[in-house]
């Protein structure tokens, strides 16, 4: 059924996992998902929605690659 929550999982523990995952990826593991879905032809909006990161992440990882 599409536009439909497959899981249904409250905000504040949402939050709480968002928080996690952003501080476990830190570092070269971000990176590389970056790189590698900008050599995909991904633009920078679609990358930070998809990786739950900044655009300006995005542009200093491409620039200093």
């Amino acid at each position: 059924m599409p536009g439909h929550t497959i899981l249904d999982i409250p905000e504040a523990e949402q939050t709480a996992m968002l928080k996690e995952w952003r501080a476990a990826r830190y570092g070269h593991l971000l990176a590389l998902h970056i790189l590698l879905l900008c050599a995909q032809g991904h633009v920078p909006s679609e990358i930070a929605t998809f990786l739950f990161c900044s655009r300006s992440s995005i542009y200093r990882i491409v620039a200093a690659y």
